[in-house]
């Protein structure tokens, strides 16, 4: 829950070496959806996620990826990638609702270097920095260590500031 912006959330993608992540604010819907699925919740009636899932499964159509290939004025855009027999297609999808479709149905999501550059941080032990390249001169590596936070130790209302300034710098929808 984002205890800044009331009625969002924020949904944080991890890469694979779990070293990186890609936070996106996402609305209340969404988030209900993919905290239900991931917390293995049955709910009495099937969610519109499930049902779009289970009319992919009724007609032949397997969801294979959900591809995030932009991020501009603080939106990220997303296709779902789909094959019915031998046609593949790409639909184009708010990011939070192809999340919620690729975790049900177990498919991979990616993105590009340019959408992680432009928002993901690293996460390095218990401090986090905007990413960069990883090719980066030995003086910009001094200097980027040189700003590693200790957020164990500061107050919510610093950790707040900071989140703020994060938001600012990456422009979140």
């Amino acid at each position: 829950y984002n205890q800044v912006k009331e009625g969002a959330y924020v949904l944080l993608l991890t890469d694979e070496t779990e070293l990186f992540r890609i936070p996106i604010v996402i609305g209340v819907a969404e988030a209900q959806s993919i905290a239900v699925h991931m917390k293995k919740v049955e709910p009495q009636r099937p969610l519109t996620h499930d049902i779009y899932c289970s009319t992919l499964t009724a007609f032949g159509i397997t969801l294979d990826e959900v591809f995030i290939y932009k991020f501009a004025d603080g939106i990220f855009y997303s296709e779902l990638h789909i094959t019915q027999d031998d046609r593949h297609i790409a639909i184009d999808s708010r990011t939070s609702d192809a999340v919620a479709f690729a975790l049900r149905a177990g498919c991979p999501i990616y993105t590009t270097t340019e959408v992680l550059e432009a928002t993901g941080f690293e996460v390095d032990g218990d401090s986090m920095r905007p990413h960069r390249s990883r090719v980066v001169s030995e003086e910009s590596r001094e200097e980027n260590d040189s700003q590693k936070l200790d957020y164990s130790t500061m107050t919510t209302s610093e950790l707040e500031k900071i989140m703020l300034k994060f938001s600012d710098a990456e422009q979140y929808e």
